[in-house]
């Protein structure tokens, strides 16, 4: 495992939003090494977006204040200055770059990091790599990200930034094996690491003594579970149909709804759906111990193609049966997620799922969900860099 190094992440996410691969790896790598991690900056159409609106002017006091802050010992969290929009083009790239490198240079003389590892997953920071005298720089993708161009970002623009971040760094590392080979043409120290799980947190939900949430204790099973975003990955024909079906059936989201790119109306007119809106990671267990079912009911296309969805492994440690649509990240788990990609095949699988449930598969899920923890995929990780940095150093 890494150790004793300075690490700069370059993030999409704001630290305090839904948790990510990129906040797991940075947390735990912050327990032997000093991590910077660089939230995503904001423009003025941010505002605009539910779902960063409510960061926005927080960020923005944060650089203007103090942009940096201790989250603990060696984890410290960077608010970088707003930027333009349209930010894959490439003039305003050069210049977001050049004001966002210009801040971190900062930033790491405050905190004295040197010869950092500059660990980044915001594809438009090609122009970054080389100018924050890293000892080498690796490029972690966890989406197809151009398939799911919007606004004011051109597809075309967005493969031509994360065609260049893919030439220029060190190392790249893909969360499903057809994200590795789409990008292996440009970087041949491409890696396929899937996505872990916090396993011993979410086992919690398997616990005699771990209370259901007030919001859910009094629903009687079976009660249908959907936890992340809600936006245009869902299919909503599917779900409301399932609904319908099963007036019997509790169908409960948890997370935000980004009602600009999804319309959930199908589903809120019925009275056995709920939206309960984002939830503290740490209660997550408590919400499913109440489900019978947990369900990954994405559309498949260009960009769900190449997804790894985190709540799968999430469902399975609590000990619930998962039924998905065929994505071929899920292809790595075999029996334990059963997959349908219509409607009539979709239901059916989840009646099969509720009626053939019992404490033993609950066990075997959990326990098959402990062999692929965050720490076990941070070590393949570290070994990955370990060799890279070694290549460097004999050339």
């Amino acid at each position: 495992m890494l150790k004793n190094q300075d690490i700069v992440c370059i993030s999409m996410t704001f630290w305090e939003a839904v948790w990510l691969s990129n906040m797991q790896y940075m947390k735990r790598l912050s327990r032997d090494n000093r991590v910077l991690y660089v939230e995503r900056p904001v423009t003025f159409l941010s505002y605009f977006s539910p779902n960063q609106r409510e960061f926005v002017s927080k960020q923005i006091k944060r650089w203007w204040s103090d942009s940096i802050r201790r989250i603990d010992d060696n984890l410290f969290i960077g608010s970088p200055p707003p930027v333009l929009p349209m930010r894959f083009e490439k003039p305003v790239n050069m210049l977001n770059q050049y004001v966002r490198g210009q801040w971190l240079h900062q930033a790491m003389r405050k905190l004295n990091f040197r010869d950092p590892i500059l660990w980044i997953y915001d594809p438009d920071a090609g122009q970054m790599v080389g100018h924050a005298g890293e000892k080498m720089a690796l490029y972690a993708i966890t989406d197809d990200h151009p398939s799911m161009a919007q606004r004011s970002n051109r597809i075309q623009a967005m493969r031509a930034r994360e065609h260049e971040l893919l030439s220029a760094v060190d190392l790249v590392l893909t969360t499903t094996d057809n994200l590795r080979e789409t990008k292996l043409p440009y970087n041949p120290n491409t890696h396929y690491v899937p996505h872990g799980i916090d396993a011993a947190h979410f086992a919690e939900a398997l616990n005699p003594n771990c209370q259901p949430m007030p919001e859910l204790a009094d629903l009687k099973p079976p009660v249908i579970g959907i936890v992340g975003q809600i936006n245009q990955r869902i299919d909503v024909t599917t779900l409301a149909t399932a609904a319908e079906r099963h007036p019997e059936w509790t169908m409960v989201f948890i997370g935000p709804v980004v009602r600009e790119r999804v319309n959930i109306e199908p589903l809120e007119k019925l009275p056995n759906v709920r939206f309960l809106g984002r939830k503290p990671a740490e209660d997550l267990p408590r919400y499913l111990k109440s489900m019978s079912l947990c369900l990954i009911p994405y559309i498949v296309d260009e960009h769900t193609l190449y997804m790894h969805p985190l709540k799968t492994l999430e469902y399975l440690a609590a000990g619930k049966p998962v039924i998905a649509t065929p994505l071929p990240a899920l292809d790595i788990y075999g029996e334990y997620v059963h997959r349908a990609g219509d409607t009539e095949g979709f239901i059916a699988k989840m009646e099969q799922a509720i009626a053939e449930d019992t404490p033993e598969k609950q066990r075997q899920r959990s326990a098959y969900a402990q062999q692929h923890t965050w720490e076990n995929r941070l070590e393949t990780i570290s070994n990955l860099i370990e060799s890279r940095l070694a290549e460097k150093a004999r050339t």
